[in-house]
């Protein structure tokens, strides 16, 4: 993989891995050589409306120190892309205080496997 601050090439893994928030295990796992390129792409959200699974799924980063848009006010645009859709849906109330959680769900496991 490219390292992003040498632009160097190292030999790296991207691992993931999915939690069960209720058990604190490790439900699922993988492991690649392509670079962390976050989880937002349109087969990703096709694959959880399809599933009907009502994902939040960062569309973008927000640099360190910025501050995060205001939540959104209004009913969205019709003609609005996936991305901005997704994206408006983390800006809400309800969308930063679900996302928030992914910190509490998967951190305790990994502290728990560094500590084992």
């Amino acid at each position: 993989m490219k390292d992003g601050a040498t632009k160097s090439f190292e030999q790296s893994y991207n691992c993931q891995a999915a939690v069960d928030p209720h058990c604190q295990v490790i439900a699922a796992s993988r492991v690649n050589q392509e670079a962390n390129n976050g989880y937002f792409s349109k087969e990703n959200v096709t694959y959880l409306v399809q599933k009907q699974i009502d994902g939040y799924v960062a569309a973008g980063r927000i640099k360190h120190g910025d501050k995060p848009l205001p939540a959104p006010q209004g009913r969205i645009s019709k003609d609005a892309s996936l991305k901005e859709r997704i994206g408006r849906k983390l800006r809400t109330i309800k969308g930063r205080a679900i996302y928030a959680k992914h910190k509490a769900i998967s951190g305790p496991v990994f502290r728990q496997i560094k500590k084992m």
